[in-house]
């Protein structure tokens, strides 16, 4: 989405926490020096999802902050003066990660991550308020399917680029190729934090409501515009519109 101006490296690992002393934390592992020894020129972190576990949360969760702190830092002295931007974890939707789990997150970590962005004079990506209401894009209701990380980089690809998107939704352009039914829909790349979803009539719906579902991500990035194909199956009328979450 970003172009070939940017190379785009993940070191996210499973299942670790910000916490240092929680049961997987993420700066004891390789991963974590390597991103250091990277030099990167932008970082993105998003942690505390795991953090909430009951026994992670309970005898640590009072270190969350000077944690995270430490965390920022390590990144502020690297010779190559990152741009930093937190994250807050997604919702959680269910009490199956814990009993406490959707509430820690909520009300503990979001905001003790946007406090932190605060007062380090760092920008915020809102995965959590952004993504209320989006459960059915967490399968287990924790972890996003390929639809919830495909609206994850639309979020973040609007901070990272510095253009917040219109709220007013805009036009997209429907291009029939020559090959048997694909077609290619475009939008303009400053209205990047939106993500396109496709709508369908399934036969059995009485009332012919169209059904809508978001398309993932496999386009690119041409001058000033978003580009992604689409296969319409045979015998099968779809529609387009664009979402921003």
């Amino acid at each position: 989405m970003l172009g070939e101006e940017y190379e785009v490296k993940n070191f996210g690992l499973s299942g670790r926490t910000l916490l240092k002393k929680g049961d997987y934390p993420y700066t004891n592992d390789g991963t974590y020096k390597t991103t250091l020894n990277w030099g990167p020129d932008i970082v993105i972190i998003k942690l505390g999802t795991n953090d909430s576990k009951p026994h992670n949360w309970s005898p640590y969760g009072k270190h969350f902050v000077s944690d995270y702190e430490s965390l920022i830092k390590s990144y502020q002295n690297l010779p190559s003066n990152p741009r930093i931007l937190l994250a807050t974890p997604c919702p959680i939707f269910s009490v199956a990660f814990g009993p406490d789990c959707p509430e820690v997150v909520a009300r503990k970590i979001a905001p003790e991550v946007r406090g932190l962005a605060q007062s380090f004079g760092l920008e915020l990506i809102e995965f959590h308020e952004r993504m209320l209401g989006l459960s059915e894009l967490f399968p287990d209701s924790v972890h996003p399917d390929i639809y919830g990380t495909t609206t994850m980089a639309a979020i973040a690809y609007e901070k990272v680029i510095g253009v917040e998107s219109e709220l007013t939704r805009p036009t997209i352009t429907i291009r029939k190729l020559q090959r048997n039914r694909h077609t290619e829909i475009e939008w303009p790349v400053i209205h990047g934090g939106y993500v396109l979803e496709v709508g369908t009539v399934p036969s059995r719906k009485r009332n012919n409501e169209i059904v809508w579902k978001v398309c993932k991500w496999a386009g690119r990035l041409e001058g000033d515009v978003l580009r992604l194909p689409y296969f319409v199956q045979r015998g099968k009328c779809c529609f387009f519109r664009l979402m921003r979450p």
